[in-house]
């Protein structure tokens, strides 16, 4: 679902060839605030792991 999609944006982040370390900085910064915005109250440690788990099967 969502997480995933958001999960999968962070992981492809690459540095461009013309991109300074800052503006590739931010782009991870915003790519993790997705990712921590669409955790539930209750996501643990566990949980995590249990979704890289099953990302990692597809």
């Amino acid at each position: 679902g969502t997480r995933f999609n958001a999960y999968d944006d962070l992981f492809s982040i690459r540095k461009c060839d013309d991109e300074s370390l800052p503006t590739l900085v931010a782009r991870v910064q915003a790519a993790m605030r997705d990712v921590v915005n669409l955790r539930p109250a209750s996501f643990t440690l566990a949980t995590l792991d249990d979704e890289l788990r099953a990302m990692a099967m597809m």
